[in-house]
């Protein structure tokens, strides 16, 4: 009978040792997705905010600046403490924030650049996100498949950008005269798709705040 006990004491240490283990890396895992979690969202808040000044610069080229967008743009710089805006667009933004809708519209009339001015437009990645695809169980599913829309929007958005650059060299090709139109025409659709798809992107990830 004391073998018995000592039989039973030993398994129950052993299940107990096992379960301690599990509970353990249970905690460990948790803590893991959350740092995960952490990151992917300070790293969207970076992109959303650099997608946001590639709107505003765009669209103040354009005189395609809305009051509503302004204002959001605005709050984004403003809740942002990262480096991707650099302080001369935020004291341009509280600049033009201080002036009523009429004085608004008047500046973003006159902020309208020529169509021959074309602003450098950069493409991003999300590599955090992408470097821990298989962690996406971490978060909930409305979430996975925001996620999952956003990477394929910045797809979209990424080869936009291709489009754009390679319509903006064609403008400066001296062989090509006679179809100077068309690439300008081209490259106008190219900004406004960027235009699009960089305020879609934004929304998107405004779903996860």
């Amino acid at each position: 009978m004391e073998f018995l006990y000592i039989g039973f004491g030993a398994i129950l240490g052993a299940i107990l040792t096992l379960g301690a283990t599990l509970v353990t890396d249970f905690f460990r895992r948790k803590n893991k997705a959350k740092e995960f979690r952490k990151i992917v969202l300070v790293e969207l808040q970076e992109l959303q905010v650099r997608l946001a000044l590639t709107y505003y610069l765009m669209a103040e080229k354009r005189g395609a600046l809305t009051i509503s967008d302004f204002n959001w743009i605005c709050e984004l710089v403003h809740n942002y403490e990262g480096t991707a805006v650099n302080q001369e667009i935020r004291d341009g933004l509280e600049e033009l924030r201080g002036k009523n809708e009429n004085e608004l519209r008047v500046a973003f009339q006159t902020l309208t650049k020529p169509e021959t001015q074309r602003e450098a437009v950069k493409k991003f990645t999300l590599t955090a996100l992408k470097s821990g695809l298989l962690k996406l169980g971490q978060f909930e599913l409305k979430e996975s498949r925001i996620l999952f829309d956003i990477l394929n929007l910045l797809d979209l958005y990424n080869q936009t950008v291709d489009d754009y650059r390679y319509f903006f060299h064609l403008t400066f090709d001296p062989k090509i005269p006679e179809n100077y139109p068309i690439a300008s025409k081209n490259l106008s659709s190219a900004e406004g798709t960027i235009m699009s798809a960089a305020k879609a992107l934004a929304g998107k990830i405004d779903l996860l705040k």
